[in-house]
């Protein structure tokens, strides 16, 4: 999505929706058994055909879940994260014309450090738990449990690159105190 409107003014609850979707993903995913890992990132691209960007910003989205990722999460790329920094520590009004100051801050949250130091969509960090209010804890107690489960078989079979990456995931769901785990 284009980050700026029509009227110049940051699409902030376009962005916000964004990455509050892709926090509800992966879990969501992951209690049914679906592994799956992506890669974000704010570019220039171009929508030569509807519904399709290409561009900088989609080789930058591919190379991050691709090389980066390596297991369930969304890895979040330098310009999104600059970005949102850039724009959370402003103090232009103008900056943050169209959108309350409590949702402003919230951006923030949605990024976080995996145990790794790779930055990634905090599905169950402190933006994730208020928003969802509680109707995601029992999602998030079944895919804590695909993940003890995957570590478990993965260790089983030998296959120790998987384990310890699932092994990681697993530290990652004890970190963020997430209600049930």
């Amino acid at each position: 999505m284009p980050v700026k409107n029509s009227h110049d003014r940051y699409q902030w609850r376009g962005i916000h929706a964004i990455l509050a979707s892709c926090a509800t993903l992966i879990p969501t995913l992951l209690s049914v058994g679906i592994p799956i890992r992506g890669g974000i990132d704010l570019g220039i691209g171009v929508e030569f055909i509807t519904g399709e960007i290409y561009g900088p910003v989609l080789q930058s989205a591919y190379h991050l879940e691709n090389m980066v990722a390596k297991y369930p999460r969304i890895v979040v790329g330098k310009n999104l994260n600059k970005f949102i920094q850039s724009n959370i520590l402003t103090s232009k009004a103008e900056c943050k014309e169209g959108i309350s100051g409590e949702n402003y801050d919230k951006h923030v949250h949605w990024i976080g450090t995996h145990t790794d130091g790779v930055q990634i969509i905090d599905y169950l960090g402190k933006s994730a738990q208020l928003m969802t209010g509680g109707f995601m804890v029992n999602v998030n107690k079944k895919a804590y449990k695909y993940v003890s489960k995957e570590y478990k078989r993965l260790k089983q079979i030998g296959d120790t690159k998987h384990a310890l990456r699932y092994k990681d995931l697993e530290k990652y769901f004890k970190s963020r105190s997430v209600e049930g785990i």
